[in-house]
This record gives structure tokens, C-alpha cells and sequence, in this order.
């Protein structure tokens, strides 16, 4: 079964359409913000244990981000929250306070100079 995977990856080539490099051009008007600017270091304020893929789901829903959310760990209940819209992010701050599983889940913007497992939530 192996070998008649590897031999059907070997007839997939790629079209010459398929294979040319887009590049991404803003559209007229459309400011492109460095990605700095558009992320969210959020703290979940517990010592509790709890679920971050069900925090990650739970936030895309809550939110629904129109451009898109990528949302990273980078430590025991500290996250990176990317947006592609500062849109998203600003209606995200500006909606309330944020809560999971009874929890609050506390929300900074991003310095470009600040280490993210340095900064604190006050």
C-alpha cells in the first residue's frame, strides 16, 4: 500500500498556472499595518487546568474575526491572538471583557519591544 502511495505522488505535478508565485498587492485605499500591530497577548487568569484548543475554538467563535485569527501558545495560559484587520482586533478591545470557562482572559496589545512571557497584565 505504501509503494502505490508513493507512486501516485510521483504522477502529481503541478500546472504552470498553479505553480506561479502571487504576490499579495493591498487593495487602493488599504493600509497594510506591520503584524506587531495586529496581535494580542491574552493571559487566562487561573491556576486551573483547562483546554486551549477549546479556548482557541471558543474565542473564533465568540469574535468571528472577518479577516481571520491565528491564535499561538506561547506558554501555560499565555497566548498570541494574530489579526489580519485591525478591525478585528479593535472591536475585539473595545467589545468588553472576555471570559472562558469562568475565567477572565486578560488582553494587551502587542509592544514590538516587549517580550511576551515579560509582559504584565494588570
Amino acid at each position: 500500500m505504501a509503494e502505490d502511495l508513493a507512486d501516485e505522488w510521483k504522477r502529481l505535478s503541478l500546472t504552470e498556472a498553479e505553480d506561479e508565485i502571487l504576490e499579495f498587492e493591498p487593495e487602493q485605499g488599504e493600509e497594510v499595518q506591520p503584524q506587531a500591530t495586529l496581535c494580542l497577548i491574552g493571559k487566562l487568569h487561573t491556576s486551573n487546568t483547562f483546554n486551549p484548543e477549546a479556548l482557541k475554538q471558543t474565542m473564533r467563535n465568540v469574535w468571528k474575526p472577518s479577516h481571520g485569527l491565528v491564535i499561538t501558545d506561547l506558554d501555560h495560559n499565555l497566548f498570541a491572538f494574530q489579526f489580519f484587520s485591525m478591525e478585528d482586533m479593535n472591536c475585539v478591545l473595545e467589545e468588553g471583557l472576555w471570559a472562558f470557562g469562568g475565567h477572565v482572559l486578560l488582553l494587551k496589545e502587542l509592544d514590538i519591544h516587549e517580550q511576551p512571557s515579560k509582559i504584565e497584565f494588570t
